[in-house]
């Protein structure tokens, strides 16, 4: 998510694109994904390590080139962890969590579209910014219940 939320800066600011950034928080994210499968051992835990490695791959073809499929899986990977480990009173947050990663989504496939102009990146770099820091908030609500 602090990854994410340098290049939503960078882009923000006209610096340029972020692809380095989002690789490389591609490559957390799906660590984090296979750790929390690898840590859940026993039978009974079973069903909640196939949804895991489920998300993994999800992650994984978002990353392929399909423009107007991969921002759309990419804005599920988190909502559904979120999901996944979710308690009484998360419903809100979730659904913050998911409003901000169809908004991220929405403006990266507007962005091939053309129709932000010569804003493109400062739109998509907000975007992304707001993105990370509901994803940074909701993973720290979840690490602390941990």
């Amino acid at each position: 998510a602090i990854l994410s939320a340098v290049g939503g800066v960078m882009m923000s600011l006209g610096l340029g694109q972020a692809d380095f950034l989002r690789a490389a928080a591609f490559v957390m994210a799906g660590a984090m994904l296979l750790f929390l499968a690898l840590a859940e051992s026993g039978q009974e835990n079973a069903g909640k390590r196939a949804r895991l490695l489920g998300l993994f791959f999800l992650l994984l073809v978002s990353y392929f080139d399909l423009p107007l499929l991969c921002p759309v899986l990419e804005a599920l990977v988190v909502p559904l962890l979120l999901v996944l480990y979710r308690r009484q009173g998360d419903g809100g947050r979730i659904a913050l969590v998911g409003f901000f990663e169809l908004t991220y989504a929405l403006c990266r496939t507007l962005a091939l579209a053309a129709l932000f102009g010569a804003y493109t990146l400062q739109v998509v770099g907000m975007a992304m910014l707001a993105v990370a820091a509901a994803r940074f908030w909701a993973l720290l609500r979840l690490y602390r219940r941990a």
